[in-house]
């Protein structure tokens, strides 16, 4: 193969893999979108009686293929106590994306939200309490509300 042949070959799978990278990236922002708009959904009741407050705050991540891009944080807060979440990023080993979840000020103690496909090939969120071990929890409200209620 030709010097002319790899180079050309080099320069095709790299805007292919823009592409792929920039489709990733889009599904991922949606992704956590529609997993806060979730999480405010269940909270909701509690937003309105003014006993929390739920804000989105948008940071700067950089991955490959996936590039620089901008996604949100969600910080619940309660009083003087913050819940995060905080995107990890879309790839990760054995998973189709990561939250970091922790209580401001223990980061270290993050919980990992993951993003899963399951045999049906369909997504859903599921938290796990420890990074390599230990219980796993499909997340949905009541998972929301176990949390909270633990860390506030």
């Amino acid at each position: 193969m030709s010097l002319e042949d790899k180079l050309k070959r080099l320069t095709e799978r790299a805007a292919e893999e823009k592409v792929n990278g920039e489709s990733l990236r889009s599904e991922w922002i949606s992704a956590v979108g529609d997993l806060y708009d979730d999480v405010e959904s269940w909270l909701k009741l509690w937003k309105e009686k003014g006993y929390l407050t739920v804000t989105r705050t948008p940071i700067l991540k950089s991955e490959e293929p996936l590039g620089d891009y901008v996604i949100d944080t969600l910080e619940i807060t309660a009083g003087d106590e913050t819940v995060v979440f905080e995107p990890f990023g879309r790839n990760v080993i054995g998973a189709l994306g990561r939250i970091d979840v922790y209580l401001r000020g223990f980061k270290s103690d993050a919980q990992l939200l993951l993003r899963l496909r399951n045999t049906e090939g369909l997504h859903r969120w599921e938290l796990w309490k420890t990074k390599f071990s230990g219980p796993k929890f499909p997340f949905d409200k009541v998972c929301l509300e176990k949390l909270l209620d633990e860390w506030l």
